[in-house]
């Protein structure tokens, strides 16, 4: 017998491992931004641990680099008024 690759995991636990709570989950979820559950049965609403693991490694590579976006922003800010003010001196 074959293991799956992934566990199902409900709302409060994929609640904790993400740390969002329900509501900005169902919002994702309409968004398309979030892994869609699976209905496994009409009142049972489940969601595959590898598909949550990838949204979570692709959230923080986009974390990643808008904060690097950000840091040169912000250095190439700080280098100009250094400019602007050497000039003014």
């Amino acid at each position: 017998m074959q293991t799956a690759a992934f566990k199902y995991l409900d709302y409060p636990q994929v609640c904790e491992l993400v740390g969002l709570s329900k509501t900005p989950i169902r919002s994702r979820i309409k968004a398309g931004t979030f892994p869609t559950p699976v209905a496994l049965s009409s009142r049972c609403v489940r969601f595959r641990s590898d598909q949550v693991a990838q949204w979570m490694e692709d959230q923080a590579k986009a974390g990643d680099s808008s904060k690097l976006e950000r840091t040169a922003k912000a250095s190439n800010a700080r280098l100009a008024r250094f400019q602007r003010g050497v000039s003014a001196a």
